[in-house]
């Protein structure tokens, strides 16, 4: 078999987790389930990991490069997820069983009711 890298992500409304921050109720979920819990990476323009002006291996034409650089432009709804509304974890986490499935669902309904705690 071959691994994957696949990742489910789901928004969270953190009003309805007292207004915690989207990392703290990673973190608590992530104690619960025994799993890793994640905010979604950054959007593109963000990342320090794409920045096509400096990878000076490729001889790109500045017209490509121009193409291909996100730095300047904006995604509003990939910094909200990012930033404070959304959580990811490894795919392989939802191919369980209906009672896994439960498990889930109460963890985040537990780490919601403590949520203030946090």
């Amino acid at each position: 078999t071959q691994q994957t890298y696949y990742r489910y992500c789901a928004k969270i409304d953190s009003h309805f987790f007292a207004d915690q921050p989207v990392s703290k109720l990673c973190d608590e979920l992530g104690k619960m389930l025994c799993i890793t819990v994640e905010r979604p990476y950054v959007p593109i323009n963000k990342s320090v990991l794409y920045h096509p002006r400096t990878l000076k291996n490729f001889y790109w034409s500045n017209e490509y490069v121009n193409q291909i650089d996100k730095s300047s432009e904006e995604y509003p709804v990939a910094n909200l997820a990012s930033s404070n509304e959304g959580f990811i974890f490894h795919h392989s986490i939802l191919l369980g069983s209906r009672e896994d499935m439960n498990e889930i669902i109460n963890a985040v309904e537990r780490v919601q009711r403590n949520a203030k705690k946090l």
